[in-house]
């Protein structure tokens, strides 16, 4: 079974999942399912040997680095679409003031 350490900044933690405190610098052995949420918290969890590290890898998807530029599809959270919208605003606002001058 998997072992991890808890290396939580936050000190001791009361895990319910194991139905206990496990004091920070504890090393706890964890079924399998278990396992797998312990190794999505990396800055509380550690694998506390090469066999958990090894079985972590094994069970896991590596994770992908972030793609560069703009990968956003949704054209209404775009650069073009903040600009067009700004535009757009600008655009009614000056509207409002010239009809407002000619009432005057």
């Amino acid at each position: 079974m998997p072992k991890f350490t808890n290396v939580s900044p936050l000190g001791a933690l009361e895990v319910p999942a194991l139905r206990r405190v496990v004091e920070h610098g504890e090393t706890v052995e964890v079924a399998d399912e278990r396992a797998l949420s312990l190794a999505a918290q990396p800055a509380t969890w550690e694998p506390a040997d090469d066999d958990t590290r090894e079985w972590v890898l094994a069970h896991t998807e590596p994770v992908s680095e972030p793609a560069t530029g703009n990968t956003d599809t949704d054209p209404s959270t775009s650069s073009d679409a903040d600009t067009a919208g700004a535009t757009e605003t600008t655009t009614t606002t000056k509207r409002k003031s010239a009809r407002a001058g000619e009432k005057a």
